[in-house]
């Protein structure tokens, strides 16, 4: 298996698992100037919107009876597919998602923990990338 490490992307398992954590993004300050951390919610439909403009689709995941499943099924041109779980700004998985990411990246899936929008760019570039190379593959 190949992985690839971008900058700000670091393995949270063994070097053969597809699964980044991302670092926490630098936090903002509202009108007040207190300091304003980008909900999870914003983050996931700033990933809807981006994965749309990709041509892709963005499918919200629930599996019922089972806890800790990734937020988000990416669907991307040519057969690209990967799993999101979607943090607020400094947020990690607990316990539970782990364990459950662990599962699929053992079935040789792509997971990424994503917690602001620089994450999700980098997450359409790599998936962009993957497409392009499968484009220009001859079958």
């Amino acid at each position: 298996m190949l992985c690839v490490k971008l900058t700000n992307w670091y393995f949270t398992k063994a070097e053969d698992m597809m699964h980044f954590y991302v670092r926490p993004a630098i936090k903002t300050k509202n009108a007040k100037g207190r300091q304003k951390t980008m909900l999870e919610s914003e983050i996931e439909k700033y990933l809807v919107k981006q994965v749309k403009a990709e041509g892709g689709i963005a499918y919200k995941f629930v599996s019922p009876g089972i806890r800790g499943v990734p937020d988000r099924i990416v669907l991307f041109p040519c057969g690209i597919m990967c799993f999101v779980e979607l943090k607020a700004h400094g947020k990690k998985p607990r316990q539970n998602q782990i364990r459950q990411i662990e599962k699929i990246i053992a079935r040789g899936f792509d997971v990424f923990t994503i917690d602001s929008k620089e994450k999700v760019d980098e997450l359409i570039v790599l998936k962009s990338k993957q497409m392009f190379s499968k484009e220009v593959m001859p079958l």
